[in-house]
């Protein structure tokens, strides 16, 4: 289900950076329905506060990593940052894991890193200065990985 739920993000994302792009509520129902999921679920989390809640948890988790992120998505494992191969994560995961038995997850994924051309990837890199409004807000830029 999360690999689903980080489609959403994707697609939303790809779509709001669209030439002819659509608003921000077009843009999840558009994705929901590609996807599957449920718009009523989603609508859901972001009218009652829940969706607001979890992204200031993970904002705050993120700026105190130890190892500062330098763009989002920042996928860390092990407090080793993943860098452009976040979208591998599932194979770290399973490589760090000091577990007994394997997750089922790690036994169908490769061994190996799954090198991409991560010169088409975007990333949302985090301006060292916070923007002038009371509410703290990092200024991001999107730009490809180089």
């Amino acid at each position: 289900m999360q690999k689903k739920h980080f489609n959403f993000i994707k697609c939303v994302e790809k779509q709001y950076k669209a030439p002819d792009r659509n608003g921000a509520e077009e843009s999840w129902e558009v994705c929901s329905g590609k996807l599957r999921l449920s718009a009523q679920s989603i609508k859901k989390c972001y009218d009652s506060g829940h969706g607001k809640k979890l992204v200031l948890q993970n904002e705050k988790e993120t700026d105190h990593l130890r190892l500062p992120h330098e763009y989002v998505p920042w996928v860390v494992v092990d407090d080793t940052p993943l860098l452009g191969d976040y979208e591998s994560f599932i194979h770290y995961v399973c490589m760090a894991y000091k577990g007994k038995s394997l997750p089922k997850t790690c036994s169908s994924h490769p061994n190996t890193s799954i090198n991409k051309d991560t010169s088409l990837q975007s990333v949302c890199h985090a301006s060292e200065e916070r923007s002038g409004d009371s509410s703290g807000k990092h200024q991001m830029k999107m730009e490809p990985l180089a």
